[in-house]
């Protein structure tokens, strides 16, 4: 049996105040009713009136009562039909390295919607800022000096150097203290093991203010508010 994730401020937001009750009843029917990518096969309204059931006055929805509803899905063919809304706010940002995502990432991208994915996604409220990747390698360069200390075997400045250079040719990476860490270790260093204790901080990209701290380097969490797994931001001791 699937499950969905239901935004408990859905009631106090305009576009949904502003549906009669039929529409809103139809609106989570189609939550129920679509695949985990948000896909509807064979959109069936003579279910979905009789499903959301009769009004006060004995009388079946009719397809006018849905049409608010059926303005924000897409159609895909004859027989397919895409809620674009379902998949940002259930999943937020996709990625290739989350297994849950995976499968709705190959979906999307065999029904040719992973494009409008991405560029809904971009004009969504959860549009993700992360740093520029001149701020990252600035922080990088800032803590310069403990990076050398904490990597051996290796010319840490002389392989950042190399690094800048590479970036030169328009490449382009999430995360630079990761992409670093890995070139550092292509390249013959180690990381020096420490006893010390480190905490994680992992922070919402959608709200800043949300952050945690964890000794687990590899820890999942999710933000209460729009679901979406933190980010590992920085470490501290």
């Amino acid at each position: 049996m699937a499950k969905r994730f239901i935004d408990t401020e859905i009631w106090n937001k305009k576009w949904f105040r502003e549906f009669t009750p039929e529409s809103k009843c139809f609106w989570f029917w189609l939550q129920a009713e679509c695949d985990n990518a948000g896909v509807l096969a064979d959109l069936d309204l003579g279910l979905a009136k009789y499903q959301v059931g009769k009004n006060k006055q004995g009388e079946y929805p009719t397809e006018e009562d849905f049409q608010p509803v059926l303005d924000m899905i897409d159609e895909i063919d004859e027989t397919l039909s895409w809620i674009p809304k379902f998949v940002t706010f259930q999943y937020s940002e996709l990625k290739e390295t989350c297994r849950p995502h995976q499968s709705v990432i190959r979906k999307l991208k065999e029904r040719g919607l992973y494009e409008e994915y991405e560029q809904y996604f971009a004009k969504s409220e959860k549009k993700i800022t992360r740093p520029s990747q001149k701020e990252q390698i600035e922080k990088i360069e800032n803590e310069l000096e403990q990076w050398k200390k904490e990597w051996e075997g290796v010319d840490v400045k002389s392989e950042l150097d190399k690094l800048k250079d590479w970036l030169k040719q328009g490449k382009r990476k999430k995360d630079y203290e990761a992409f670093f860490r890995n070139w550092l270790r292509q390249n013959g260093g180690t990381k020096n093991k420490s006893n010390e204790k480190r905490d994680y901080i992992y922070q919402c990209f959608n709200h800043p203010d949300y952050r945690k701290k964890s000794p687990d380097p590899k820890l999942v969490i999710f933000c209460p508010e729009c679901k979406s797994s933190l980010e590992w931001t920085e470490t501290t001791k």
